[in-house]
């Protein structure tokens, strides 16, 4: 949509947050970019509706709302409980060596996945799923991450030193981040989050997102880059003030990853035999078929019914 890079330093389309006098990484409820959240005309002024669905009478600014999942759950929370993560295997958990420290963590959240009865859950733990990069982010699918955030936050609680303020403030930002999750949760099916719960969700946000740039800062001259909040933190931010509008899970893109995951057993079925370029068009044909069939025949949706 010919939209700001979200690794600019101008990231966003919504408002004129930067890197330098309007800071994006700034959470305060006194923030300047908070003042300054584009309407129809300051959008125009922007330069930022190039695109030519702009044109389109009725899509604005105001149609622009950020994708949860790709915000939070693949943005965020990778670099949070990657982080964390980190912190438990070199740091906190007590044991010999690092892989036995490891296992102790694996141990702790095998056994509350159990006993919370966790839905998405990652299928094992090696080192190389947080610290592959040049800070510590963890890999996984959206669901499989969102589902850790309370479970993370439990082995911390169980793990950490109160008395030390940094281990505090992680406390706090696992506890908010699993919030925010809970508060969605709660009302999955309402179009708009009801007024209190929108409260809720914006409040907790500023809190959420102010201790994770504190920590930013905190851990920025350490070797191993700890909680390094990217641009995704603001556009967070940003859906959760959108809230009262629209319920997050109303645009998040959970379908989509379900669709890639769809097409990848599409694609298996068209390989055997195929080039490449054979396999795509094999693969759009089978779609459009399918496709054809699931809008023309009433009995192809009996298998949803079961």
């Amino acid at each position: 949509m010919e939209l700001p890079n979200s690794r600019s330093g101008s990231p966003c389309g919504i408002c004129p947050c930067n890197s330098s006098d309007c800071p994006w990484w700034d959470f305060r409820p006194t923030a300047l970019w908070l003042t300054r959240i584009y309407d129809i005309q300051a959008f125009e002024d922007s330069g930022w509706n190039r695109c030519k669905l702009f044109t389109i009478v009725g899509v604005t600014v105001h149609s622009l709302h950020t994708d949860w999942m790709r915000a939070k759950h693949l943005g965020t929370d990778k670099v949070e409980l990657g982080s964390v993560l980190w912190l438990l295997v070199h740091f906190v958990v007590e044991a010999p060596d690092v892989d036995e420290r490891l296992s102790i963590v694996w141990g702790m959240i095998q056994k509350l996945y159990k006993e919370d009865h966790v839905a998405n859950r990652c299928g094992n733990l090696k080192m190389t799923m947080f610290t592959a990069g040049a800070s510590p982010k963890l890999k996984g699918k959206a669901a499989e991450v969102k589902d850790l955030g309370p479970v993370l936050h439990k082995v911390w609680k169980a793990s950490y030193n109160p008395n030390l303020e940094v281990h505090r403030k992680i406390e706090l930002v696992l506890r908010t981040g699993a919030h925010l999750a809970a508060v969605l949760d709660e009302h999955p099916g309402a179009y708009a989050l009801p007024r209190d719960a929108a409260a809720d969700l914006v409040s907790t946000a500023f809190v959420h997102l102010s201790l994770f740039a504190e920590l930013r800062v905190w851990f920025a001259n350490d070797l191993n880059h700890l909680f390094q909040l990217t641009q995704k933190g603001h556009y967070l931010m940003h859906c959760c003030l959108l809230s009262h509008a629209l319920n997050p899970r109303r645009s998040w893109c959970y379908s989509g990853e379900d669709l890639m995951g769809k097409s990848r057993d599409l694609a298996a079925s068209c390989s055997k035999g195929n080039s490449m370029w054979q396999v795509s068009n094999k693969m759009t044909g089978k779609y459009l078929g399918a496709m054809d069939l699931t809008l023309t025949d009433p009995d192809a949706w009996f298998w949803r019914r079961r």
